[in-house]
């Protein structure tokens, strides 16, 4: 076997000062880890801090599938009893309600615990307190008492920490760490998927899907584009205004050659309205959100004039493309729909 020389991932992190992502971009590799052994049908069932360890190198391995299980056995051979796995086989602090119970584990038992070396791993501290450890105080801590948020376990002692983990990071634990099996993640994959959405400032899946959020996921991950169209609007405005004052103070006789910089500036600012619109429902349609997608096509659309002429080219080519853009995103909701 493969020596490991290193320590818990849990105080690798905390001798390396490892800030949040850093801690998530770690965790991500167990996750792969776990994965291969759900694609190959074994449940670890003791996943915990101390089963990782992370070498020199900062690569984090997988050790101890002593209590593993096969999800998958062939016709005739043999029972290993490890149906019937009792509270001195399993670690209380990362212990899923229903393996505390005696009940079946399965793939999901596995993300319960990845989700409690989370917690501990963005937090500092472990997501279950055992005033005694005995089967019946327990089972009453595991099962019946809710998951405080990570966020409110550190608010008292470090509000900028809290704030960094207040919603999504917040969500994914505890969507990870539900009590009830069906309501976590499927599959380890899908909760890693959720966290490299965190890490692309992207929707969570396990966070409600509506427009105001998306958006605000939006311009995170398009400040800069955004800062220059916004730059941009305010520059034309500026420019607009400008034009307007000097059409005030200047007798009217000097201003005619003048007057077609306002209208430059307005068809400016219209196609910078349309081509920022056109880019918030691509990235809509990107993740198959039709409904927000056409929202966002038809208020592009509802910026450009009837009454184009041939001056406004730019204008015309957005027209037409949004209009392909609407048809199409009209088609996948129908089809959406029939399904």
């Amino acid at each position: 076997m493969e020596y490991i020389d290193g320590g818990w991932i849990t105080r690798y992190c905390e001798s390396k000062a490892l800030g949040v992502e850093e801690r998530v971009r770690i965790f991500l590799h167990i996750c792969s880890a776990v994965h291969y052994a759900h694609l190959h049908f074994v449940v670890h069932r003791d996943l915990k801090p101390g089963n990782i360890l992370v070498n020199s190198k900062g690569e984090p391995k997988l050790l101890d599938f002593g209590i593993c299980k096969l999800l998958y056995r062939a016709a005739g051979s043999e029972d290993d009893g490890t149906k019937t796995i009792g509270t001195a086989l399993l670690t209380p602090q990362y212990a899923c309600p229903e393996q505390v119970r005696g009940e079946p584990v399965t793939i999901a038992s596995d993300v319960y615990s990845l989700g409690a070396v989370l917690y501990e791993l963005l937090t500092g501290v472990r997501p279950h307190v055992f005033p005694e450890l005995t089967p019946q105080v327990i089972e009453q801590v595991v099962c019946e008492r809710d998951v405080i948020a990570p966020s409110e376990v550190v608010r008292r002692d470090n509000k900028k920490l809290a704030a960094r983990l207040r919603g999504d990071l917040d969500t994914i634990v505890l969507r990870a760490m539900h009590k009830d099996p069906s309501r976590r993640y499927e599959s380890v994959e899908r909760f890693a998927e959720d966290i490299r959405r965190y890490l692309s400032d992207e929707p969570i899946t396990a966070r409600p899907d509506n427009f105001v959020y998306r958006s605000r996921k939006f311009l995170r991950r398009n400040r800069l584009a955004l800062g220059v169209g916004l730059a941009l609007l305010i520059a034309f405005g500026a420019g607009s205004f400008s034009d307007e004052l000097r059409h005030r103070l200047v007798p009217t006789s000097t201003t005619s050659a003048g007057a077609p910089l306002t209208t430059d500036n307005e068809a400016g600012s219209r196609l910078q309205r349309v081509e920022l619109l056109v880019v918030l429902g691509d990235s809509y349609a990107r993740d198959h959100n039709w409904k927000d997608a056409l929202r966002a096509y038809q208020q592009a659309q509802a910026q450009i004039p009837n009454n184009l002429t041939t001056d406004d080219a730019a204008l015309q080519v957005w027209r037409d493309r949004i209009s392909t853009d609407i048809a199409r995103g009209q088609e996948q909701q129908r089809m959406n729909e029939k399904k």
